[in-house]
């Protein structure tokens, strides 16, 4: 768990939180280990977080995060068609 007390720049959080999570995504796949993967401190301290100015920041946040409701709105519709095709498929066979 990450706990970040101050920041030296204006920041938007969710976009901090969009960028952290994307690092963590690329590093997770070179760090050591087999099912649980570690993140030492000596690379999190490496990491290099590009900071835009924060009217770009919230527009990089905003935008990503409305890609994200899209994505949930489909994973639901895909869940409905699931159980849609498994209901016609039982119908099919009884």
């Amino acid at each position: 768990m990450l706990i970040f007390q101050s920041y030296k720049k204006p920041l938007n959080l969710d976009y901090f939180k969009y960028v952290l999570f994307l690092l963590f995504e690329i590093e997770k796949k070179k760090a050591p280990g087999g099912i649980i993967k570690t993140i030492t401190k000596e690379v999190l301290s490496s990491f290099n977080v590009m900071i835009p100015i924060l009217d770009e920041q919230t527009k990089i946040a905003d935008f990503l995060s409305n890609i994200d409701l899209k994505i949930d709105a489909l994973n639901t519709k895909m869940e409905h068609s699931k159980t849609f095709k498994k209901g016609l498929l039982q119908k099919m066979f009884v």
